[in-house]
């Protein structure tokens, strides 16, 4: 008789030989984990029973398991439906469902971001994913979207060197012309912390700073800070001194009322007679304006 973590398999009649005698049996189990088997001879007659019984053990690895991260679930079930039809198990989550550690990330042989931005994931949470690719062995996938790769947000992220991509751009000789103005909101509310004890203001900064890295020296830009009024911390000018670009950014201190139309309408004037083909007003404020 064949057992199977306790259960009965069935049994067949079998006839010994002198010596060493092999019985094969094939079984396909689906289901990862340490199995035990064990054989039982009831043989009429036989006086010592204890070495009528074996036990032997087979681990079992099971299908792969994936985890597939998208912003809109519904998105997903093509592409979860094609991994299942290759017997790979498949877990569906939202964005926050990504687990924040390596522990629970091990669960899975491969995590998959389809269409996920980095403003969902934490920077400690991308490093964790980055030494789960690394360290671990894990796979990581990124699907294409307005909200992945470079539009996602993910140049210069720990995603970023899990990936055998680079976020910037390389034919930069293709890329249009550019004329941007980073308008900041420096009103006494953009003082405020976080929930990661950083001020709003700091993270407009940093937004501010990593779209000057992005520029190249075809492109212009201007950088102006707003409360009730607003100024030029630096005119609109080629990108290539970014130094004092970086320089005026990081010394915009939070301060006063705030409202932002003036500097909205005073951006769309100066970029109205600009010569590049591409203009944009990037605003960055945490909106409790006056108007």
């Amino acid at each position: 008789s064949l057992f199977r973590n306790g259960e009965f398999l069935g049994s067949q009649i079998v006839h010994f030989t002198a010596g060493k005698n092999v019985f094969a049996y094939r079984q396909a189990l689906d289901q990862s984990g340490i199995h035990v088997y064990q054989a039982a001879l009831d043989v009429d007659g036989d006086t010592i029973e204890d070495n009528n019984r074996a036990v032997g053990t087979v681990v079992v690895r099971g299908r792969p398991q994936v985890l597939l991260a998208d912003r809109d679930r519904s998105h997903a079930a093509s592409l979860a439906a094609a991994l299942r039809s290759q017997n790979i198990e498949v877990t569906v989550v939202d964005p926050p469902g990504i687990p924040k550690d390596i522990a629970g990330l091990q669960k899975y042989d491969g995590v998959v971001l389809s269409n996920v931005s980095s403003l969902k994931l934490t920077r400690p949470q991308m490093a964790q994913i980055r030494d789960y690719v690394r360290d671990h062995g894990g796979g990581l996938m990124m699907i294409g979207g307005e909200e992945s790769f470079g539009l996602g947000g993910y140049y210069r992220t720990p995603i970023e060197e899990a990936l055998p991509v680079t976020m910037e751009v390389k034919q930069k000789v293709e890329i249009p012309s550019l004329a941007v103005v980073l308008s900041i909101d420096r009103s006494g509310s953009m003082a405020m912390s976080t929930d990661e004890k950083v001020t709003k203001l700091d993270l407009a900064k940093e937004a501010a700073h990593l779209v000057v890295d992005l520029l190249d020296e075809r492109n212009e830009v201007g950088v102006m800070s707003w409360d009730t009024e607003f100024i030029w911390d630096s005119p609109m000018r080629g990108a290539r001194d970014k130094g004092a670009i970086h320089h005026a950014i990081a010394t915009i201190k939070a301060g006063g009322g705030t409202d932002g139309y003036p500097a909205l309408k005073e951006s769309y004037q100066v970029l109205f007679d600009r010569p590049a083909l591409l203009k944009h007003v990037i605003f960055l404020s945490d909106g409790q304006m006056t108007r």
